[in-house]
């Protein structure tokens, strides 16, 4: 979610083309990954899982690693504090309902 926004500026066509053939390579093999493990699964349906998963974990991430002035503005703050979030339950949570409403559109 970061590569756009950050990595693919000011840099020249053929390394975004070898970056992206090698993400797009790694993609493909967690399709493959995902639609075995959940057959009900279409490939679109894991792309989308996919890029929900990448866009969750590096939101959620920032969120859950504040800088020290923002951590301490949660703790100061009660009208704030509910802004932190704990990584791996709200990640849990999150890609589940997105796998669940995959799963029912079946």
């Amino acid at each position: 979610a970061h590569v756009p926004m950050n990595l693919e500026r000011g840099v020249s066509v053929e390394a975004v083309r070898k970056f992206k053939t090698y993400a797009f390579e790694q993609v493909d093999r967690f399709i493959q990954a995902v639609t075995a493990a959940l057959p009900a699964l279409t490939k679109a349906d894991a792309r989308a899982l996919i890029s929900a998963v990448n866009a969750f974990t590096s939101a959620f991430w920032q969120i859950s690693h504040p800088t020290d002035a923002v951590a301490e503005l949660y703790r100061t703050d009660p009208q704030l504090g509910h802004a932190v979030v704990d990584f791996a339950p709200t990640l849990r949570r999150q890609i589940e309902t997105v796998l669940l409403g995959l799963l029912s559109r079946r």
